[in-house]
């Protein structure tokens, strides 16, 4: 039989913990509570925890969870301190400059992207007719002239180039053709300025100059061949005069006196009017010269609705060319009228009147004349040299007139109305006259005699006769 013990669990607390320990490492620490709670007979201990579990330690702290998700925006903070100040914008638009004349132009600089072109207001101040669009170029072969080419300060490579087609006007350069109030008002020479046009004209292909509105003082303006020169009209409006104190020998010409111009091939005038210097004495000897640097002459010239004036020592037109084609130009207040060389030229509608020498020297061959009309000569009175003037000289062979008329102012004589020389220089052969009227006012009126032929021929008709024969035909009046 066995014995059973009783098993007494420890008394005091050291006790206890060593014995709690043991069990622990044993049995684990639950166990030893069961045992604790079985215990058979035992007294209560000291301790008032004998019957529980002992209280277990905290454990170690477990991995950090996921982020949770974001808060609410907080409110804006305060308003920073202001930038500085950024570049100055293009005037106009984003892409355009606008200023006030050419030299604003020249001038013009803004750092940042060029601009895609520029609107000038106008040469010297707006609306005076230098006004245009300007757009940016390379350099290249162009050069500056102010008017259709401006430097600019942008860049070295680049100029500015004036968009236009067409003519070139004369105001692009700054001729702008003031009118004087009075023949005492100091003349402002245009000639650098129309001159610059013409050039610009030739290098750029356009090949012809618009003069607006105006006078203007040249002293000489130099044509090349292909070019063409016109205004608004030859009464009043556009009037090129000779600059006082001008020394050139003409106002007009394509004599440049380098070799390079001279032969007119194609030069067109037309709609303006071409005046003298204000001296008299003026050393100018014509109002317009072309054609006599080359031959052969220059051909297909056109010369249209132009008035000549005021050159009491010069000539009014002075000229070589073959197949030109002259119409409506009067020519007033000069010593010689026309003087024309070359062959097959055709001049209609003729006016010279006011004449002191010659009113048109023939040394044309095959040229034809319509509707000429001669009045003159100019300020004279019997006996005081007028007999020497002349109304037509024939130089050269079958240069045909139809419808010449031939009117002599009062107290004014004429040596003759045509001269025919049949010397072996001048072989003035083969003419012919078709419609002749001569006009005499009074019986203070003379002239020589119709026609003359210097090598010993010669036609004479008094005042008193009635004069038929062939192709003449004269009415005078005594």
């Amino acid at each position: 039989m066995i014995e059973k013990k009783s098993f007494e669990a420890p008394t005091s607390s050291k006790s206890w913990m060593f014995f709690c320990l043991a069990s622990f490492i044993l049995m684990g620490c639950n166990r030893s509570e069961k045992i604790a709670t079985s215990g058979i007979g035992g007294n209560p201990g000291e301790n008032p925890n004998i019957g529980n579990s002992p209280t277990s330690s905290q454990g170690s702290p477990g991995a950090t969870g996921p982020s949770g998700l974001p808060g609410t925006p907080g409110p804006a903070g305060p308003m920073g301190p202001q930038g500085p100040m950024g570049l100055p914008g293009f005037q106009g638009t984003a892409s355009a400059i606008v200023v006030n004349n050419i030299a604003e132009l020249e001038n013009w600089y803004v750092a940042g992207p060029l601009p895609a072109f520029a609107e000038v207001l106008g040469y010297f101040s707006p609306g005076d007719g230098g006004e245009g669009r300007f757009v940016l170029l390379p350099m290249g072969p162009r050069k500056i002239n102010r008017g259709t080419v401006v430097a600019t300060k942008l860049d070295a490579g680049l100029v500015w180039k004036r968009n236009y087609s067409g003519p070139i006007n004369v105001r692009w350069f700054g001729a702008l053709g003031a009118r004087p109030i009075n023949l005492a008002a100091p003349q402002i020479d245009d000639t650098q300025r129309i001159q610059a046009a013409v050039i610009a004209a030739d290098i750029e292909g356009a090949r012809s100059v618009y003069i607006p509105s105006g006078t203007y003082f040249i002293s000489q303006i130099v044509l090349t061949p292909y070019m063409t020169l016109y205004g608004d009209g030859s009464t009043d409006q556009t009037i090129l005069r000779g600059l006082s104190g001008a020394t050139q020998e003409s106002l007009i010409t394509d004599d440049s006196n380098d070799g390079n111009y001279g032969n007119a091939a194609k030069i067109s005038l037309h709609d303006f009017q071409v005046k003298g210097p204000i001296d008299p004495n003026s050393p100018v000897k014509a109002l317009i010269k072309l054609g006599f640097r080359e031959y052969p002459h220059g051909t297909f010239g056109v010369l249209r609705s132009l008035w000549l004036r005021d050159l009491p020592n010069g000539t009014g037109l002075k000229i070589k060319g073959n197949v030109g084609n002259y119409y409506d130009i009067a020519i007033t207040r000069v010593r010689r009228g026309l003087e024309i060389w070359g062959e097959g030229n055709l001049l209609s509608g003729l006016q010279i009147m006011d004449f002191t020498d010659t009113a048109i020297v023939n040394m044309c061959s095959f040229c034809k004349y319509n509707q000429t009309h001669i009045e003159g000569p100019r300020g004279q009175q019997p006996g005081d040299g007028a007999v020497n003037a002349l109304g037509i000289f024939l130089g050269r062979q079958q240069a045909v007139f139809t419808g010449v008329t031939i009117s002599l102012a009062s107290g004014n004589n004429l040596k003759r109305i045509i001269e025919a020389p049949t010397n072996a220089a001048a072989y003035a052969m083969g003419f012919i006259i078709q419609g002749l009227t001569v006009t005499l006012p009074d019986n203070n009126t003379h002239f020589g005699s119709i026609l003359e032929y210097t090598g010993g021929k010669r036609l004479s008709v008094g005042l008193e006769e009635e004069y038929r024969h062939g192709v003449f035909n004269y009415a005078g009046t005594p």
